[in-house]
């Protein structure tokens, strides 16, 4: 299966509309949304701190790691956003997609 056609949508609704808010809530909503709109079904969202480690603070955050999985397949796609501040507000900007074949 040729993975990059299928995250391609993702990646380029996230480089024109990007989610930005000024609440990590929000922000993980908005992020949950980009994925769901292109058909996967996401399994999680979380916020990272700069070592990776979940963090409920957003302005300790500084990515945003989504899990989703895309019809009945056993495959299971991570997509990373890199989080930056931009005033009051933060925005999740597109790093890079994964998937993980059981």
């Amino acid at each position: 299966m040729e993975y990059s056609r299928i995250h391609e949508p993702v990646f380029q609704e996230a480089q024109t509309s990007p989610c930005t808010a000024s609440m990590g809530p929000q922000l993980v909503e908005c992020v949950k949304g980009l994925v769901e709109r292109h058909g996967f079904a996401v399994l999680s969202v979380e916020l990272l701190d700069i070592n990776t480690q979940p963090t409920d603070d957003l302005a300790a955050a500084r990515f945003v790691r989504v899990e989703a999985r895309m019809g009945t397949g056993d495959e299971r796609h991570v997509f990373t956003f890199a989080v930056v501040r931009m005033g009051e507000e933060y925005k999740a900007m597109w790093l890079q997609s994964a998937v993980i074949v059981p």
